[in-house]
């Protein structure tokens, strides 16, 4: 009946409470708002705990106007740091440790936390112990001399429902276990013990089942023990059940606006979204937690430790002690006073040597850091000759292979291209390698690296800059699988450019990608680059002569004779003379070879007959 009449007259509150609120004058929100910082109990961690909680500072932000309202995620001792500094308007965190902070620093709660699990609202919680499903231990009376990963020895549920069940069996953790103090996330414990860190864990109720709903725990790999059953209560279990977290307000905490909190907690809609966002049923009005008074009682825990001992109860226990350190004492002033005598005399000697010690320090300092200076300048004269000398090897390398493979007469040209091509991509650590002609970015040749990275240059303009200056041009792209860094080498001929050559590299510390950033390995890439676009123009003419001697092998004695008079430019009439054969005749062979050729006009006909040798080709 007690529980009923309060829970009325707290309804009556809130309502109440609504109605004030809102005959806020209008101008009430136009003030600057005051900061309202809610301390939060961080048993999952920081940032969990301010984002599941930030929610709720928005909502009583809507409702309280003039008030910003700030998450603070503290630990258990950071709690009473910030209390005497009062630094934080109101407390969230568990039961235990809201009866510590209630008769330390007179917090007062104004609200009980109702948690959500699914669709049911739950105002009790307790503690799961468990072990690995593997685990030879099957019931709590086994745990004697075994592990136990927990948070610290001042945490609710995360120690000290599991320390009073065990007690309840004859077991006292602290005495009989070995207990590892894993703090938060309460998360860290399960991983524990499913590791084998620790034989048995203890975590507050829900958290299994939220690791399992998450994806991160597989129910089958954990035992409970100790399963216990209460009615209405639909989380793993192995404690007793206790009131849920209340919200409490500290004593320099204004009156009214704690009136206000407690009113706006109290209205909060329980399937609202503000609910379900800090994953809770919205709140009650504050539950008895008597029952938590009792287990910190039983433990002699704070508030509940013992009291001081008086004097006379000292003297009385302590009496035959305290008489042999008065001696001690006595003894301990009369080795003193000789002390200081002896100490006048040495004093005088000691001034001396403190002067010549200091003169000697101010030296050895002094040559110290000489000497720390030489060492550091040497260390790098080492590392820069080590990363020359290293630049130096990958450039003879590059050398040397690019030598043997200009050497080798067992290669034919576009054979001796592709091989040029993969040692360049070896010598630079290139991820594939173009060559594009003056003009034409937009249509290069893959020389070497995955087909479908030959659609176009990936600095077109960077190409074009490299072509004008005359000289290696760098930048950093961005590509599809992460940031490349392009090199390109512009290839002159008779002082103009021509075409380039573009590599694109990974950025890493390999001696290959290091090779490109030095001034060595530039000028080498340089080099290269005119005799790999040398090649690769060797190799495309020696292309198109086998095409072009290909495609002639079709024609009779005399259409070649004619197609060869074609390519000099000769007219039809001096072909007839030249050939004895009518003007009429000259057409019929010219339009024959056109025909077998495949060609359009006479000046495609002559660029066959100039690359299959039967004419000087002047070039392309």
């Amino acid at each position: 009946m007690k529980a009923w009449g309060m829970r009325a007259v707290m309804a009556l509150l809130g309502v109440l409470g609504l109605l004030v609120a809102g005959t806020v004058p209008p101008h009430a929100g136009e003030r600057e708002a005051r900061p309202v910082r809610i301390g939060v109990l961080a048993y999952e961690g920081e940032e969990q705990a301010k984002a599941r909680w930030q929610p709720l500072a928005r909502h009583l932000e809507a409702g309280i106007p003039g008030s910003r309202f700030e998450i603070i995620p503290l630990g258990h001792e950071e709690f009473r740091t910030w209390i005497r500094k009062q630094k934080i308007d109101f407390a969230l965190t568990n039961p235990a440790h809201h009866v510590g902070l209630e008769v330390e620093f007179g917090a007062t709660r104004i609200a009980t936390l109702r948690n959500r699990h699914g669709d049911r609202a739950l105002t009790r919680f307790g503690a799961v112990i468990f072990t690995r499903s593997g685990s030879p231990i099957s019931r709590l009376s086994d745990l004697e001399g075994h592990s136990l990963a927990a948070v610290n020895p001042e945490a609710f549920g995360g120690f000290l429902l599991a320390r009073k069940r065990l007690r309840d069996l004859g077991i006292d953790p602290l005495a009989q276990m070995r207990v590892v103090w894993l703090g938060f996330p309460q998360s860290e414990i399960v991983l524990a013990v499913l590791e084998g860190r620790a034989d048995v864990g203890t975590v507050r109720t829900g958290v299994i089942e939220e690791m399992i709903a998450g994806g991160t725990l597989d129910g089958a790999d954990i035992r409970i023990l100790g399963a216990r059953h209460e009615s209405g209560f639909p989380l793993l279990l192995s404690t007793a059940l206790y009131p849920e977290w209340p919200m409490a307000r500290l004593p320099h905490t204004d009156e009214e606006l704690a009136r206000q909190v407690a009113v706006r907690l109290l209205s909060m809609d329980p399937d609202g979204a503000v609910a379900r966002a800090t994953r809770t049923a919205g709140w009650t009005v504050p539950l008895d937690y008597s029952a938590v008074h009792a287990l910190l009682r039983e433990f002699r825990l704070p508030p509940y430790a013992p009291a001081p001992r008086s004097w006379s109860q000292i003297l009385r226990e302590e009496g035959p002690l305290l008489a042999l350190l008065a001696l001690l004492l006595a003894g301990a002033v009369a080795a003193l006073v000789w002390i200081i005598r002896m100490n006048r005399a040495i004093r005088r000697s000691h001034a001396v040597l403190q002067r010549q010690r200091e003169r000697l320090e101010a030296r050895i300092e002094e040559r110290t850091r000489a000497l720390i200076a030489t060492n550091e300048k040497l260390r790098r004269d080492v590392e820069e000759r080590m990363r020359r000398e290293e630049l130096l090897q990958a450039s003879q390398v590059c050398l040397t292979g690019l030598q043997t493979l200009f050497a080798r007469e067992d290669l034919d040209p576009d054979q001796r291209l592709e091989a040029l091509s993969r040692h360049l991509a070896e010598c630079f650590g290139a991820r594939r390698i173009v060559l594009a002609r003056a003009g034409e970015p937009k249509d290069p040749v893959l020389l070497h690296g995955p087909a479908e990275d030959a659609g176009d240059l990936l600095a077109p303009a960077l190409a074009d800059a490299a072509l004008e200056r005359g000289e290696v041009m760098r930048a950093s792209v961005a590509a599809g699988d992460g940031p490349l860094v392009v090199h390109v080498a512009p290839i002159h001929v008779a002082g103009q450019g021509k075409a380039m050559i573009e590599i694109a590299t990974v950025p890493g510390d390999d001696p290959a990608g290091r090779l490109l950033e030095d001034d060595l390995g530039q000028r080498l890439f340089q080099h290269v680059a005119m005799w790999v676009g040398h090649a690769h123009e060797i190799a495309r003419r020696a292309r198109h002569r086998s095409e072009a001697a290909t495609r002639i092998e079709g024609l009779t004695r005399r259409e070649r004779e004619v197609l060869a008079e074609l390519a000099r430019g000769a007219p039809s009439k001096i072909m007839a003379r030249r050939l004895g054969i009518s003007v009429k005749t000259v057409e019929l062979h010219r339009s024959q070879v056109l025909r077998k050729l495949g060609v359009a006009n006479a000046i495609e006909a002559a660029l066959v007959a100039m690359r299959a040798g039967m004419i000087d080709d002047p070039g392309e």
